[in-house]
């Protein structure tokens, strides 16, 4: 009797599952600020769709002016507004605050900076470019800067989605240009 018992919660946990699966896709299709108009939502759901309306950077860069308080699709812009060519390390790290991620290999310094959606973190510590992130949206923009033989900024890269293509849009001190981004 246990055992069909046992068999039956399971067969019920299941079925839950599957029925939530099932309507998983449908919430996801939903454009970010359309309110859902059939459906009795419970007590914590308005809470919780707020933050999904409009979702913000993880690590927003920390502008010398004030920003002008756009989309979250504003931020790979902001970024290439930037001129960080001659900053020095602590520069970067006041605009910008600790990286993600970085490496020093003989006097070489690369520092990664991502910039997600909230609650969203890409946690290779590396420098690498989220992929994935970028192609599910979930990464806004990832800056990666390199200093050279001087703590000073020689070249910057920001990545980014434009018309669902992953682009890099690279400045050196010969000046500055955008292309698809190299799988490796």
């Amino acid at each position: 009797m246990k055992n069909i018992g046992y068999a039956m919660m399971i067969g019920l946990l299941a079925a839950g599952l599957a029925a939530c699966a099932a309507e998983e896709p449908k919430e996801a299709s939903k454009a970010p600020t359309e309110q859902p108009s059939q459906k009795q939502p419970a007590p914590e759901q308005p809470a919780a769709e707020p933050p999904e309306a409009e979702p913000l950077p993880v690590q927003e860069p920390a502008a010398e002016e004030p920003a002008a308080g756009g989309p979250a699709a504003d931020v790979p812009e902001r970024l290439k507004a930037e001129d960080l060519i001659g900053r020095s390390t602590d520069d970067v790290k006041a605009l910008y605050g600790e990286p993600a991620a970085q490496v020093d290999d003989m006097n070489y310094l690369i520092w990664r900076y991502d910039f997600g959606t909230e609650g969203y973190a890409y946690d290779e510590k590396v420098i690498s470019i989220d992929a994935q992130g970028f192609a599910e949206e979930n990464m806004l923009a990832q800056l990666v800067v390199e200093f050279g033989d001087d703590p000073t900024a020689d070249a910057y890269s920001v990545y980014s989605m434009k018309d669902g293509e992953l682009m890099q849009y690279r400045v050196t001190k010969d000046g500055a240009e955008e292309y698809p981004a190299a799988a490796d």
